[in-house]
């Protein structure tokens, strides 16, 4: 599957993954309920900051974690 990752532009998240100094993305939601499809490894990520229209950087995920 193919997901679509907004990134917010105020705090330079996308800039920071891109650098190195951040390594991954946190989404949290109320309840147990995930706020989207589930992600797998191997899968695409395609990001792009809030408020544009143009997708920014591409990525596959090598690991992915899930808490309750």
């Amino acid at each position: 599957m193919v997901h679509l990752v907004y990134c917010d532009d105020k705090s330079k998240e996308l800039s920071k993954i891109l650098d190195g100094s951040k390594t991954m993305i946190i989404i949290g939601a109320v309840g147990r309920k995930i706020p989207h499809s589930r992600i797998f490894k191997d899968e695409i990520l395609y990001f792009m900051e809030k408020g544009t229209k143009k997708i920014n950087a591409k990525a596959i995920v090598t690991r992915c974690s899930e808490f309750c």
